[in-house]
């Protein structure tokens, strides 16, 4: 239903066009000045304004420029005697959209305000593109500028270990020629770490490549068999320390299985390499349903960070200090928080320095027998 704003001085006439809008099926505001015209549009959203050209103490013209200065897709009809037809072509040239002559028509005001309610639609569409491709650019901008850090910092990361499995083997080969067995050995280990680190570099940025490229496939499952696996491949990991693991998953999730499976292997794979050098390393995992949201938290009582930090933590590339004594290529937390909502939810990470850390993840709940995403997990996928 569109929405006039009638502007005409003279009352009998001012009633019977508004009568005829409305019998048109449109909201008619009506007013007799310009500067009642200015206040209600302040106000108020209006589809298109209807304006004698002479007003009583100032004319549409007026009108017309200062409603365009508030709105530039402001749409106006001008009515006018056949005398004033220069001044017609004037308001035209000044903004208006179409105009009327005295005496009037039903059909042709009618016809005038569909007209220029049209105008305002194609306008205000053209503008809503318009910001669109504005944020688009911008957003393509941002994009160029991660990916030429992007291929700088995989480079640099890429370098070393390849560097250090080259002269590594390099080492082993001469050893070999010189009959010094037990050397090489020694130096066969070092070039196995070596391509581990350069391994899990490339494990990380298929991870991080895969949090926006894979389309989510929605399914309804338990995340019981995922989180024992993951915890037996990280105590295998690390099996030359005793953690105390601690888990409890509860009810079911309703995501893409392969997308939730990197977030949660990131995460209790930081919790047991970030506690790894505690006397005593202790992990809890706690997984189920709270309300409207299905809450997993995992816990570990490792090095922890300064509070102030724990948001840098989400950028791509960001290590802190206090972890660069643990390997890692900083892309962990950045696919976690990637995938987590591109399923509508949020992750955050308490944390205090020596106090372990906590990272939270809430997702929104679908219930059973539902074929629907969430709105949050729809919005998601249709940017």
């Amino acid at each position: 239903m569109g929405r006039v704003l009638l502007v005409e001085d003279d009352e009998v006439q001012r009633e019977g066009m508004a009568q005829w809008l409305r019998d048109d099926g449109l909201v008619v505001d009506e007013c007799s000045t310009v500067e009642q015209a200015v206040a209600r549009y302040q106000g108020q959203e209006f589809d298109v304004v209807v304006t004698d050209l002479r007003l009583e103490g100032s004319s549409g013209l007026e009108l017309i420029r200062q409603i365009r200065k508030m709105d530039d897709c402001a749409s106006a009809v001008v009515v006018t005697q056949f005398a004033d037809m220069a001044a017609a072509t004037a308001a035209l040239r000044g903004g208006a959209v179409d105009f009327v002559a005295k005496p009037l028509m039903p059909d042709e005001l009618r016809v005038a305000v569909q007209r220029a309610m049209g105008y305002r639609a194609l306008s205000k569409k053209n503008e809503q593109l318009q910001l669109a491709l504005k944020t688009q650019n911008v957003q393509l901008q941002q994009t160029n500028e991660l990916l030429q850090a992007f291929a700088g910092r995989v480079a640099h990361d890429l370098r070393a270990p390849v560097r250090s499995s080259r002269l590594w083997a390099q080492f082993a080969a001469e050893a070999l020629q010189s009959g010094e067995v037990e050397q090489v050995g020694q130096y066969l280990n070092s070039t196995i770490k070596s391509l581990s680190t350069g391994t899990a570099i490339i494990d990380g940025l298929l991870a991080f490549s895969k949090s926006d490229s894979l389309q989510l496939q929605l399914e309804e499952f338990s995340l019981s068999d995922e989180v024992e696996t993951i915890v037996e491949s990280c105590r295998l990991e690390f099996r030359d320390r005793a953690f105390d693991v601690s888990t409890k998953v509860e009810g079911t999730v309703t995501g893409d299985p392969v997308l939730l499976g990197i977030a949660i292997t990131n995460l209790i794979h930081n919790a047991f390499k970030y506690s790894s050098q505690q006397n005593a390393p202790r992990v809890n995992i706690v997984a189920g349903p709270i309300g409207l949201t299905y809450r997993i938290t995992v816990q570990d009582n490792g090095i922890g960070i300064d509070p102030s930090q724990t948001g840098q933590l989400f950028d791509p590339f960001v290590r802190l200090e206090t972890a660069r004594q643990f390997s890692g290529e900083g892309l962990g937390l950045t696919t976690v928080k990637k995938i987590i909502e591109r399923h509508g939810g949020t992750v955050c990470l308490e944390s205090s320095v020596g106090n372990g850390a906590t990272a939270i993840i809430d997702l929104p709940v679908v219930h059973p027998g539902s074929h629907e995403q969430p709105a949050a997990m729809q919005n998601k996928e249709n940017t």
